[in-house]
């Protein structure tokens, strides 16, 4: 059993540790991206370094043993990568992969069970196997005396500045020594100049104090830089500097070696990286979740509490002697609103991450099952930036990861079937975000084989889900994959085919007030839409009565409110409807949704109807009557409410009174089950 101290400690050191898997794994795609290019950005595994030495201190002082010996064992491959002495390859690039789900399991058990008993002999035998199989760089020292390089200038470099100089060598780059002093009043600034500017047309291999002489009020160095660059470029970046000398070093080229390994030049970390990481790390402070969701729970409660006020001053001018203080009231409770209004800005801004962060992940999953279904495809991404809540991004992460196995499996073809016919060999899976209004729109598109809608349909009557006779579109049908256990693979694989899973992502993106449409099309691949919104915390909401019972509904789900005799409505096919702007509306009645009791609503004169709806989809709710507009913090709902389609969780109005918060997406998908089935 963990102490208080120990514990803190152990969710302290979680947080970082998933953070360190997180930049290792997005640095190990970037690194398979350029696996086949002249130039691979060094900096790229000096990164993944880095974050496998500072997992094995952290997990070290906490004894969690095999999470430090794993990470200490893919330290020393990574450093026999970083100085030549292992080959970029794909056997190496798997076994980091490798490494790195390893160490996901391990942090996974040592958050669930608060131990990392985990077998880790298999990874550390791969990593073994990959460090003894190449040998190759190992004759860098060789290399580099027959370089006729000046022992002066290799004599004062490090065993990596060595390997980066050698790499620089092979690539047949120019290589420069720059001498420059710095006065010590600007030392830093003028540092960061520099080193900025010679790292967009190079590579710094080294920055060295001089010996000899310096000035009396500053300091001297000497820069090793390698580029592709004439002399006359390097001179323009150095120029702002009077003190600046360069001077080419001459070698004699590389005989009789192999094609460099690419890992060349790219842009260089100079110094001014370190330092802006440092200063960063005072700026950044690691917030649990749970204590934003209660923050977020204040501010709603504030917001209440600025409703009721408003409520009263509203009473105090209906008095006429209380005029003149209702009007002090109305200019406090102006300053608070204003001010609230900031502080909820603040608090939803804090929770909003870039979904970038599951992209991210996804692009390892793509990787490893598609090479266990032995098929070549390439995963695209766009959109990384766009920014949702932290709570609806973690949701999300289920979801989209079964439609990408479902396309792994179900959508791309194998290589020898996409040949035959007429398609590149590899396929493709584009994942794209961008933000529409108060919505989020996540598109999964792949160019596979298409669904076969036909064939969804016999396998649903051959499962008794829709009868032989029964009329469907072809939305309603393709609609079907997502009924729990429906799949129309004829085996089941390691990957799907259990018909398992894509209505676990149905399930979830409804849970989260969002919406999934399916666009296919034979032959040429099958597009997923997924539309949510930006945040779950605080929302604005409108406020609806129906019957004796008050309703809200998220306003970024609401279109326009309308109010039209009864004589509007119109019955096509035993479904109500309305025609609005040439098209053709249908309309569910909220009170016979939920069969509420009271007076049927099909007696009023004058129906009031909210028009709500996700990215096209779009349906009229018939209420009773309008009151408010209010901002509510959704709640969720008990057992008893919870399973009941079109409610999406409770909320508390200023008056202290109860409501249920409706779910726009469920409704629209039971008024068209019932239209279905009528």
């Amino acid at each position: 059993m963990m102490d208080s101290n120990q514990q803190k400690a152990t969710i302290e050191f979680l947080a970082e540790g998933e953070e360190i898997l997180e930049g290792i794994g997005n640095n190990l795609v970037h690194l398979e991206e350029g696996i086949g290019s002249a130039r691979i950005n060094p900096e790229i595994i000096n990164g993944i370094f880095r974050g496998a030495h500072s997992l094995k201190g952290l997990s070290g002082m906490l004894g969690f043993t095999k999470v430090s010996e794993l990470s200490h064992n893919l330290e020393n491959m990574l450093d026999s990568l970083r100085l030549g002495k292992l080959k970029l390859a794909p056997p190496v690039l798997d076994c980091l992969f490798e490494s790195l789900d390893t160490l996901n399991g391990l942090i996974l058990k040592i958050g669930e069970e608060g131990n990392d008993d985990l077998p880790i002999e298999d990874a550390l035998a791969r990593i073994e196997a990959v460090l003894h199989a190449d040998t190759e760089g190992a004759q860098e020292e060789s290399l580099l005396k027959t370089c006729n390089i000046s022992p002066a200038v290799i004599e004062v470099l490090t065993e990596y500045e060595e390997h980066r100089l050698l790499a620089n060598i092979e690539q047949g780059d120019h290589l420069y020594k720059i001498r420059i002093s710095f006065d010590l009043a600007t030392f830093d600034q003028d540092l960061q100049k520099l080193t900025a500017g010679l790292s967009e047309i190079g590579e710094i291999i080294t920055t060295l104090p001089s010996t000899g002489d310096s000035p009396e009020s500053g300091i001297q160095f000497t820069l090793i830089v390698g580029s592709q660059e004439e002399q006359e470029k390097v001179v323009s970046v150095i120029s702002a500097f009077e003190s600046a000398e360069i001077e080419e070093i001459n070698y004699a080229p590389v005989k009789d070696s192999e094609p460099p390994t690419p890992t060349e030049t790219a842009p260089a970390r100079g110094s001014e990286n370190f330092v802006s990481d440092i200063k960063g790390l005072t700026r950044t402070v690691r917030v649990d979740i749970g204590k934003l969701d209660h923050l977020m729970n204040v501010v709603g409660e504030l917001i209440q509490s600025k409703d009721i006020l408003k409520a009263n001053i509203k009473t105090l001018r209906q008095a006429e002697a209380q005029a003149g203080l209702a009007n002090s009231f109305h200019q406090a409770v102006e300053v608070l609103e204003r001010k609230l209004t900031e502080l909820q800005d603040g608090v939803l801004e804090v929770r909003m991450i870039p979904i970038g962060q599951i992209f991210n992940r996804l692009n390892r999953i793509v990787r490893k099952l598609s090479h266990d279904a032995g098929k070549q495809i390439r995963f695209a991404t766009s959109g990384e930036d766009t920014e949702l809540d932290k709570m609806v991004i973690e949701e999300l992460a289920d979801p989209l990861m079964h439609i990408i196995r479902n396309a792994i499996d179900h959508g791309i073809e194998t290589p020898e079937v996409r040949k035959a016919a007429g398609k590149q060999a590899e396929g493709t899976i584009e994942l794209r975000a961008y933000q529409e209004g108060n919505h989020v729109i996540i598109e999964v598109e792949e160019d596979g084989a298409g669904i076969d809608v036909k064939k969804i349909r016999e396998k649903a009557i051959e499962k008794g889900l829709v009868e032989e006779d029964e009329s469907m579109t072809e939305e309603e049908t393709l609609n079907l994959i997502f009924l729990p256990g429906f799949s129309t693979a004829e085996k089941v694989s390691e990957v799907s085919g259990r018909g398992v899973g894509m209505d676990v992502a149905k399930k979830n993106i409804t849970l989260l007030g969002g919406m999934i449409d399916i666009d296919t099309e034979p032959g040429e691949g099958t597009l997923f839409t997924i539309t949510l919104p930006i945040t779950l915390a605080i929302i604005p909401a409108l406020i609806v009565q129906c019957t004796d019972q008050i309703f809200a509904i998220p306003l970024n789900a609401v279109t326009e409110n309308l109010i039209l005799p009864r004589q509007s409505i119109q019955t096509i096919e035993q479904r109500e409807v309305i025609k609005l702007r040439g098209r053709t509306l249908p309309l569910i009645r909220l009170q016979e949704a939920f069969r509420l009791p009271g007076d049927n609503s099909r007696s009023m004169e004058k129906s009031h109807i909210v028009v709500a709806g996700l990215a096209e989809k779009k349906i009229g709710i018939i209420v009773d009557d309008f009151l408010d507009k209010q901002e509510i913090v959704i709640k969720a709902v008990g057992r008893t409410l919870k399973g009941i389609p079109g409610i999406a969780g409770a909320t508390e109005l200023g008056d202290k009174q109860a409501v249920l918060v409706l779910d726009v997406g469920a409704l629209i998908e039971e008024a068209t089950r019932k239209a279905v089935a009528e």
